[in-house]
């Protein structure tokens, strides 16, 4: 949700089109070929799962080929304290595929992580928004000379662990959508199916979950009535939305 923020604001300012990773990936074939023109980026902008990048990046990257000229390649990640070795994980990806990570930032946003922590007070989502905007700025700066090298991140405490054991766990383990229920309060309006990046969500009556699940918690966070929970933990949490999005 603030990462589609961020990248919307990116992308005017640079004049660049806009894509959805999820339907990019629907739409990719294994002899997709990406032919950038003379001067053009490639952005990477997505929250951080559990101090390491969304799998659908990664297997975004792992598609990409590129012919003819090379863009200009960053990446931005956004999370609510710290990244790890997300960035370093982007950039070992990427060189596999031939490519070099220009420069990389970790812009910090509200939390949305409901299954871990409640909602934030509204005055601390309202300082780091108002901190997150103000960063994007100087980001668009060095974006728009191209500048290369520079790696604005926030790795944080124990990174090699958090992002090597604790992330593996959760790719394994915590992506499970089965906890995933509606309660009464669905009103059946479909909202969750529309923006499930998976596709994982199916609406008749209620939603039903199935499929992959990348735990993005779009669904929960964003259900209009509060109806959607996650087993019993998130029944007295609050909910964060990104202003742009009410």
């Amino acid at each position: 949700m603030d990462f589609l923020h961020l990248a919307s604001i990116i992308s005017r300012s640079l004049g660049q089109d806009l894509y959805f990773i999820p339907e990019e990936l629907s739409r990719m074939r294994e002899s997709d070929d990406y032919r950038v023109e003379p001067g053009a980026y490639l952005g990477l902008v997505f929250p951080v799962h559990a101090w390491g990048p969304p799998k659908i990046v990664l297997d975004l990257i792992d598609k990409i080929v590129l012919s003819d000229r090379k863009p200009y390649i960053f990446s931005i990640a956004t999370c609510a304290e710290e990244e790890g070795r997300t960035t370093e994980i982007i950039r070992r990806h990427l060189e596999k595929k031939g490519l070099t990570l220009a420069s990389a930032f970790t812009v910090i946003m509200p939390n949305s992580y409901i299954l871990g922590y409640d909602a934030e007070p509204e005055d601390i989502v309202e300082e780091k928004l108002a901190a997150a905007d103000l960063k994007i700025w100087d980001i668009l700066k060095i974006l728009d000379n191209k500048e290369a090298g520079v790696f604005d991140t926030i790795p944080g405490s124990m990174p090699l662990i958090r992002s090597g054991i604790v992330n593996r766990l959760f790719k394994g383990f915590a992506r499970d959508n089965k906890r995933f229920t509606a309660n009464d309060n669905c009103d059946g309006c479909g909202l969750c199916q529309e923006i499930c990046p998976m596709h994982s969500i199916s609406v008749t009556d209620k939603p039903i979950w199935s499929g992959d699940c990348t735990m993005c918690l779009a669904c929960l966070n964003r259900c209009p009535t509060h109806a959607i929970q996650y087993g019993k933990k998130t029944e007295d949490r609050g909910r964060y939305v990104h202003p742009d999005l009410l």
